[in-house]
């Protein structure tokens, strides 16, 4: 994987584009080609790669497997039902799909595949039927220890809590859902403890009700719904009935009324606290990456005015900043979450107000699993304990994945890429003498291009160089094949008319082409005459490229 899993590694994509694009690769057209387009193009290559244009025998078999995977791109790009199972799904896509009716004759082997796909769907129904999910959150008073006062011993547990669910599927329609919680405070004298039961049942159309049940220090009754109102309004309950010594019993009303006023902007109206607070949200997406909020509550306890700034600069990285106004004081926050991989997310965020001083929230997510770290810095807000919440962290993580997890993560790139190099070892031998076959085979049809475009002063490809231009590391893999290959040939192979171009796919797939770098960025360099002028041009190994263009051309010390 890409270091630290943060993005989708670059063997996989190149796998990737392979299989999506092989076909249009292979026959040179876009994925938006008209049927005519797909026909000509398959023409054309008919005359290069057809068998019966060769009397050697060797070059009628190194002709026939290319002509037959022109054939099989042909017919699947042809055919508008397969086409579109590929564009979805690929060459394993058009595989299965013949699959199903090639294969009905060995029942074996169907009930072999049925049999992986239910044992399969079997563990993930599981999964998502038991849906365990956890929350554990440990809070520290640091205060002596910034303030300069006391040691690290001086840092200590103030709170612990620890909450722990699972569910189970009662019928298609209701779930029973089990809550484990324990609570430890310096403020009591015994641990809270509960078990909470649930049972959420769907009434369709996204309408649920869900009955609770708490028993433990503080047993309590819960009933909560979710109901739409409307395709764009709906409306949701949560009501508390709970046990609260030696008053008796106490109950909690929040109501929730959200309304979507257009594509980009929700309003939700409030009532929290049984009525003890009302107020108003707005949120609208300002661009593709911001989402603005602002709340208005107004209550007996407090009352504030929030503005809150949602950002994702980048896919990975989402940065919060957020101010509040109220009877409390004023308070100002900021918050940045970096998704490490799919399933992991750290995150860490700084508040800083009049009444609680400078707090510190740092949180890791694992895919059901919430671990929350809260510290209380300091009971003031002053400069060197703001830069003490922001600048540590930061830096920590920093040096962490400088030290630890750069390395170790990269090391597993490298690992992964190696084994999968190692793989595909006996595969990049016969793509290199497939790819040395199909230059032998178009030879005659490039000297033909070259004399026809020469008289014409047109395109003629001077060099072509295909793999890892710019790499620091060895010039040849393990296997002692170079990184970069000579593609002149296969590239003047594609011209017509004094055009070359390549679409937005990987080139290793080009007739003539192969991979010399498995997992390696990849460039092209081409080199070309036209109008007896000279030109040269890099692309990535995804770019598009068409030529001539007037931008290629290489000026001269006269000029």
């Amino acid at each position: 994987m890409a270091a630290g899993g943060e993005e989708q590694s670059l063997l996989d994509r190149e796998l990737a584009l392979e299989d999506q694009d092989e076909y249009y690769t292979l026959l040179n057209v876009s994925r938006t080609a008209s049927p005519e387009e797909i026909r000509s193009a398959y023409r054309r290559l008919c005359k290069i790669y057809h068998p019966d244009r060769y009397q050697d025998k060797e070059k009628q078999e190194i002709a026939s497997r290319f002509f037959k995977r022109i054939q099989e791109a042909y017919q699947i790009l042809s055919d508008s039902r397969l086409r579109s199972v590929y564009d979805i799904r690929g060459k394993k896509g058009v595989e299965n799909d013949r699959a199903l009716i090639e294969r009905t004759s060995l029942p074996t082997e169907l009930i072999d595949e049925y049999e992986k796909l239910k044992n399969l769907f079997d563990e993930r129904t599981y999964i998502q039927e038991v849906n365990p999910q956890g929350l554990y959150k440990v809070s520290l008073d640091a205060t002596d220890f910034t303030s300069g006062e006391r040691g690290w011993a001086s840092i200590r547990v103030t709170d612990a809590y620890a909450q722990q669910s699972v569910s189970s599927s009662l019928s298609k329609s209701a779930t029973l859902l089990l809550t484990g919680s324990l609570l430890s405070t310096v403020r009591a004298s015994r641990p809270y403890t509960g078990l909470t039961a649930s049972v959420r049942q769907d009434l369709g159309q996204h309408n649920w009700v869900k009955v609770s049940g708490n028993v433990g220090r503080l047993p309590s009754v819960g009933f909560d719904y979710y109901r739409n109102i409307t395709n764009n309004m709906y409306i949701t309950g949560e009501n508390v009935l709970h046990w609260m010594p030696p008053f008796g019993v106490g109950v909690l009303l929040n109501t929730h009324l959200s309304r979507k006023l257009d594509d980009k902007t929700t309003s939700t109206f409030h009532i929290k606290e049984s009525g003890n607070t009302v107020g108003v949200s707005l949120s609208r997406q300002i661009t593709e990456k911001a989402v603005l909020s602002s709340d208005v509550m107004i209550g007996y306890n407090r009352s504030y005015l929030q503005l809150a700034l949602c950002m994702k600069p980048v896919d990975l990285y989402m940065l919060t900043l957020s101010g509040r106004i109220g009877t409390r004081g004023p308070s100002l926050s900021y918050s940045v979450d970096h998704n490490i991989s799919k399933l992991t997310q750290v995150g860490g965020r700084v508040n800083l107000s009049a009444s609680d001083g400078v707090q510190l929230r740092l949180q890791f997510i694992r895919a059901s699993m919430n671990y929350v770290v809260k510290v209380q810095v300091s009971p003031y807000v002053d400069v060197m304990s703001i830069m003490m919440a922001s600048l540590v962290p930061l830096g920590l993580y920093g040096i962490l994945k400088i030290l630890a997890l750069g390395p170790l993560l990269r090391f597993y790139k490298v690992k992964e890429t190696e084994e999968i190099r190692m793989e595909r070892e006996r595969e990049m031998k016969e793509r290199r003498r497939e790819a040395e076959s199909a230059v032998d085979l178009m030879m005659e049809t490039v000297e033909r291009i070259q004399t026809n475009e020469q008289s014409r002063h047109g395109l003629i490809i001077l060099e072509a160089w295909y793999g890892s231009l710019f790499s620091t590391t060895a010039s040849h893999d393990p296997m002692g094949l170079p990184k970069v290959i000579d593609v002149r040939v296969p590239l003047q192979c594609l011209v017509a008319d004094s055009k070359l171009v390549l679409r937005e796919t990987a080139k290793s797939i080009i007739p003539g082409f192969y991979d010399p770098c498995i997992g390696e960025k990849k460039y092209l360099r081409v080199k070309y005459r036209f109008r007896g002028l000279v030109h040269e041009i890099t692309i990535e190994n995804n770019e598009c490229l068409v030529i001539p263009r007037q931008s290629h051309r290489v000026l001269t010390n006269e000029e």
